[in-house]
């Protein structure tokens, strides 16, 4: 029984209150790779992954806009994608009412990794990573792989 009381203690010990902050970033995403290669990226592609990362990283998305990117009219004049995008993340710094913890996840996809590392680049400054490990893009349709200690809701 004294273990089971004890193993409690220390599992809610890692339990903290905090609550969201709200951020708005703009990046935009170059259109060269490693080796040279130039990449262009759909709009409604970006906005979508913008959206799935962020709520993988534990985000609250307000919105996200994305401006440029492949000539939908068929001139021919690609342009780099420029996002911006509103979301609230969880602060430590700010007492609340939202229980949270240090937690693992994992952004993970067969491919896109130049598009999914420069999102990342792009919005990870906002948020508490504890520790981080992101594979590096040899191509820019690599896997994707970055592995995340962050502040989560409980």
């Amino acid at each position: 029984m004294k273990t089971l009381v004890l193993i409690g203690c220390l599992l809610s010990a890692n339990i903290f209150a905090a609550d969201y902050q709200r951020h708005s970033s703009s990046f935009t995403i170059s259109t060269f790779a490693n080796g040279g290669t130039r990449v262009f990226y759909n709009c409604d592609s970006v906005e979508n992954r913008v959206t799935h990362m962020l709520k993988q990283m534990g985000a609250h998305v307000l919105s996200v806009r994305c401006t440029g990117g492949l000539d939908r009219w068929g001139a021919g004049m690609h342009l780099p994608a420029s996002v911006r995008v509103t979301y609230d993340t969880l602060s430590s710094k700010i007492d609340g009412n939202v229980a949270t913890v240090v937690g693992e996840t994992q952004i993970k996809q067969r491919d896109n990794c130049h598009l999914n590392n420069a999102i990342f680049k792009g919005v990870r400054h906002n948020f508490e990573i504890y520790k981080q490990n992101q594979k590096r893009c040899l191509r820019p349709g690599d896997r994707t792989l970055i592995d995340l200690s962050l502040l989560l809701a409980k």
